[in-house]
Protein backbone atom coordinates (compact mmCIF):
# COMPACT_ATOMS: atom_id res chain seq x y z
CA UNK A 1 0.00 0.00 0.00
CA UNK A 2 2.75 2.34 1.00
CA UNK A 3 4.37 1.62 -2.26
CA UNK A 4 0.94 2.57 -4.42
CA UNK A 5 1.01 5.74 -2.34
CA UNK A 6 4.85 6.82 -3.62
CA UNK A 7 3.73 5.61 -6.91
CA UNK A 8 1.01 7.89 -7.13
CA UNK A 9 2.83 11.16 -5.52
CA UNK A 10 5.06 10.63 -8.20
CA UNK A 11 2.92 11.12 -10.11
CA UNK A 12 1.42 13.61 -9.14
CA UNK A 13 4.97 15.73 -9.43
CA UNK A 14 5.05 14.79 -12.63
CA UNK A 15 2.25 15.81 -14.13
CA UNK A 16 2.73 19.04 -11.78
CA UNK A 17 5.80 19.57 -13.55
CA UNK A 18 4.41 19.14 -16.92
CA UNK A 19 1.68 21.77 -16.62
CA UNK A 20 3.88 24.33 -15.18
CA UNK A 21 6.89 24.05 -17.60
CA UNK A 22 3.97 23.60 -20.87
CA UNK A 23 2.53 26.89 -19.74
CA UNK A 24 5.50 28.86 -19.27
CA UNK A 25 6.80 28.04 -22.52
CA UNK A 26 3.54 28.04 -24.56
CA UNK A 27 4.06 32.13 -22.82
CA UNK A 28 7.48 32.46 -23.96
CA UNK A 29 6.80 30.62 -27.20
CA UNK A 30 3.04 31.71 -27.89
CA UNK A 31 4.49 35.25 -30.42
CA UNK A 32 7.07 32.30 -32.43
CA UNK A 33 3.82 30.00 -32.67
CA UNK A 34 1.59 32.76 -34.00
CA UNK A 35 4.32 33.56 -36.56
CA UNK A 36 4.66 29.88 -37.90
CA UNK A 37 0.86 29.21 -38.17
CA UNK A 38 0.79 32.68 -40.41
CA UNK A 39 3.90 31.56 -42.42
CA UNK A 40 2.17 27.90 -43.04
CA UNK A 41 -1.07 29.33 -44.03
CA UNK A 42 0.43 32.08 -46.09
CA UNK A 43 2.06 29.28 -48.13
CA UNK A 44 -0.92 27.27 -48.87
CA UNK A 45 -3.92 29.13 -47.72
CA UNK A 46 -6.31 26.31 -48.57
CA UNK A 47 -4.41 23.69 -46.55
CA UNK A 48 -4.17 23.49 -42.64
CA UNK A 49 -1.74 24.62 -40.66
CA UNK A 50 -1.57 21.37 -38.81
CA UNK A 51 -0.34 17.89 -39.68
CA UNK A 52 -3.07 15.50 -40.48
CA UNK A 53 -2.47 11.68 -40.19
CA UNK A 54 -1.20 12.23 -36.75
CA UNK A 55 -3.00 10.02 -34.50
CA UNK A 56 -0.63 8.19 -31.95
CA UNK A 57 -0.75 5.97 -29.41
CA UNK A 58 -0.54 6.87 -26.62
CA UNK A 59 -0.58 5.58 -22.33
CA UNK A 60 -1.99 2.02 -21.86
CA UNK A 61 -2.53 2.32 -26.03
CA UNK A 62 -5.26 4.83 -26.12
CA UNK A 63 -5.04 6.57 -29.70
CA UNK A 64 -5.27 10.45 -29.66
CA UNK A 65 -4.69 13.15 -32.11
CA UNK A 66 -1.17 14.50 -31.64
CA UNK A 67 -0.74 18.74 -32.38
CA UNK A 68 2.25 19.07 -34.85
CA UNK A 69 2.42 21.88 -36.94
CA UNK A 70 1.98 20.80 -40.97
CA UNK A 71 5.84 20.79 -42.46
CA UNK A 72 4.69 18.41 -45.61
CA UNK A 73 2.54 18.57 -48.47
CA UNK A 74 -1.14 17.51 -47.36
CA UNK A 75 -1.71 13.81 -46.73
CA UNK A 76 2.12 12.88 -46.92
CA UNK A 77 1.45 9.65 -45.46
CA UNK A 78 -1.14 9.07 -47.59
CA UNK A 79 0.49 9.68 -50.85
CA UNK A 80 3.89 8.21 -50.09
CA UNK A 81 1.80 4.57 -50.25
CA UNK A 82 -0.50 5.60 -52.93
CA UNK A 83 1.35 7.88 -55.74
CA UNK A 84 3.38 6.66 -57.98
CA UNK A 85 5.41 9.64 -58.13
CA UNK A 86 6.66 9.12 -54.90
CA UNK A 87 7.64 5.42 -55.65
CA UNK A 88 11.20 5.74 -55.18
CA UNK A 89 10.44 7.55 -51.87
CA UNK A 90 8.61 4.65 -50.93
CA UNK A 91 11.42 2.68 -51.41
CA UNK A 92 13.83 4.37 -49.24
CA UNK A 93 11.22 4.27 -46.37
CA UNK A 94 10.77 0.84 -46.64
CA UNK A 95 14.19 0.21 -46.96
CA UNK A 96 14.83 2.52 -43.79
CA UNK A 97 12.61 0.02 -41.70
CA UNK A 98 9.68 2.00 -41.93
CA UNK A 99 11.61 4.98 -40.46
CA UNK A 100 8.69 7.93 -40.37
CA UNK A 101 11.68 10.96 -41.20
CA UNK A 102 13.20 10.05 -44.46
CA UNK A 103 16.58 11.41 -45.91
CA UNK A 104 15.73 14.15 -48.45
CA UNK A 105 12.62 13.88 -48.52
CA UNK A 106 10.73 15.68 -51.13
CA UNK A 107 7.29 15.91 -49.12
CA UNK A 108 8.61 18.91 -46.66
CA UNK A 109 7.92 22.14 -48.15
CA UNK A 110 9.79 25.25 -48.22
CA UNK A 111 8.49 26.46 -44.92
CA UNK A 112 8.75 23.22 -43.57
CA UNK A 113 12.50 22.87 -44.03
CA UNK A 114 12.72 26.23 -41.88
CA UNK A 115 10.43 25.08 -39.00
CA UNK A 116 11.79 21.18 -38.96
CA UNK A 117 15.63 22.85 -38.83
CA UNK A 118 14.58 23.82 -35.01
CA UNK A 119 12.01 21.13 -34.10
CA UNK A 120 9.65 24.00 -34.13
CA UNK A 121 6.68 21.82 -35.35
CA UNK A 122 6.69 19.87 -31.95
CA UNK A 123 6.01 23.23 -29.82
CA UNK A 124 2.24 22.56 -30.53
CA UNK A 125 2.61 18.91 -28.75
CA UNK A 126 2.57 21.26 -25.58
CA UNK A 127 -1.14 21.65 -25.41
CA UNK A 128 -1.05 17.82 -25.79
CA UNK A 129 0.63 18.17 -22.65
CA UNK A 130 -1.79 20.02 -20.87
CA UNK A 131 -4.51 17.87 -21.87
CA UNK A 132 -2.86 15.13 -20.04
CA UNK A 133 -2.03 12.85 -23.23
CA UNK A 134 1.49 13.24 -23.29
CA UNK A 135 4.18 14.38 -20.72
CA UNK A 136 7.30 16.71 -21.60
CA UNK A 137 9.50 13.71 -21.50
CA UNK A 138 8.93 10.02 -22.27
CA UNK A 139 8.69 7.35 -25.12
CA UNK A 140 8.73 8.05 -28.79
CA UNK A 141 4.47 8.68 -29.46
CA UNK A 142 4.58 6.22 -31.63
CA UNK A 143 1.80 5.25 -34.92
CA UNK A 144 -0.83 2.32 -34.62
CA UNK A 145 0.74 0.92 -37.37
CA UNK A 146 4.67 1.12 -36.27
CA UNK A 147 3.64 -0.55 -33.08
CA UNK A 148 1.49 -3.42 -34.80
CA UNK A 149 4.93 -3.29 -37.52
CA UNK A 150 7.59 -3.89 -34.58
CA UNK A 151 5.71 -6.45 -32.76
CA UNK A 152 5.62 -8.29 -35.59
CA UNK A 153 9.28 -7.92 -37.35
CA UNK A 154 10.92 -7.85 -33.39
CA UNK A 155 9.28 -10.65 -31.67
CA UNK A 156 11.44 -10.05 -28.73
CA UNK A 157 10.66 -6.55 -27.76
CA UNK A 158 7.17 -7.10 -27.27
CA UNK A 159 7.45 -6.99 -23.37
CA UNK A 160 9.69 -3.97 -24.12
CA UNK A 161 6.94 -2.08 -26.48
CA UNK A 162 4.04 -3.60 -24.08
CA UNK A 163 6.34 -1.31 -20.96
CA UNK A 164 6.82 1.89 -22.90
CA UNK A 165 2.88 1.84 -23.85
CA UNK A 166 2.26 2.07 -19.98
CA UNK A 167 3.85 5.70 -20.09
CA UNK A 168 2.72 8.47 -21.60
CA UNK A 169 4.89 9.81 -25.02
CA UNK A 170 6.95 12.80 -24.20
CA UNK A 171 7.58 15.42 -26.84
CA UNK A 172 11.40 14.58 -25.81
CA UNK A 173 13.31 11.67 -24.60
CA UNK A 174 15.74 9.48 -23.78
CA UNK A 175 15.81 8.71 -27.59
CA UNK A 176 15.43 11.77 -29.01
CA UNK A 177 18.33 12.99 -27.16
CA UNK A 178 20.96 9.61 -27.82
CA UNK A 179 21.03 9.96 -31.48
CA UNK A 180 17.18 10.25 -32.73
CA UNK A 181 16.83 9.56 -36.44
CA UNK A 182 20.00 8.04 -36.86
CA UNK A 183 19.49 5.26 -33.75
CA UNK A 184 17.42 1.74 -35.39
CA UNK A 185 14.11 0.42 -34.73
CA UNK A 186 15.60 -1.66 -32.04
CA UNK A 187 17.77 0.92 -30.68
CA UNK A 188 14.98 3.46 -29.96
CA UNK A 189 12.66 0.61 -28.36
CA UNK A 190 15.58 0.12 -26.19
CA UNK A 191 16.47 3.52 -25.19
CA UNK A 192 12.42 3.72 -24.69
CA UNK A 193 12.89 1.47 -22.16
CA UNK A 194 15.50 2.36 -20.51
CA UNK A 195 13.50 5.37 -19.21
CA UNK A 196 10.62 3.47 -18.38
CA UNK A 197 13.02 1.42 -16.14
CA UNK A 198 14.87 4.67 -14.67
CA UNK A 199 11.80 7.31 -14.62
CA UNK A 200 12.99 9.33 -11.96
CA UNK A 201 12.70 13.29 -11.61
CA UNK A 202 16.60 13.65 -11.95
CA UNK A 203 16.29 11.65 -15.51
CA UNK A 204 13.37 13.54 -16.32
CA UNK A 205 15.68 16.96 -15.49
CA UNK A 206 18.30 15.95 -17.19
CA UNK A 207 16.81 15.12 -20.65
CA UNK A 208 14.83 18.28 -20.79
CA UNK A 209 18.14 20.15 -20.03
CA UNK A 210 20.09 18.01 -22.47
CA UNK A 211 17.18 18.62 -25.10
CA UNK A 212 17.89 22.14 -26.55
CA UNK A 213 21.45 21.21 -27.00
CA UNK A 214 20.17 18.62 -29.06
CA UNK A 215 18.22 20.59 -30.80
CA UNK A 216 20.65 23.43 -31.74
CA UNK A 217 23.40 21.11 -32.64
CA UNK A 218 21.30 18.71 -34.79
CA UNK A 219 22.93 15.73 -33.07
CA UNK A 220 21.16 12.65 -34.76
CA UNK A 221 18.52 14.71 -37.20
CA UNK A 222 17.55 15.11 -40.91
CA UNK A 223 14.99 16.48 -42.93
Amino acid sequence: MKFLKKINLLEIVFRFLDIVLSLILLFLFLPLLIVIALAIKLTDFKSPIYADNHWRVGKNGDLFFMYKFRTMVPRAHELLHTNPDFANLKAKYDKEGAKLKIRDDIRITPIGKIIRRFDLDELLQLFNVLKGEMSLVGPRAYFKQEIDLYRKEYPSFKKKINSVLKLKPGITGLWQISGRNSLTIPERIGCDYEYFKKKSIIFYILILLKTPIVVITRYGAYE
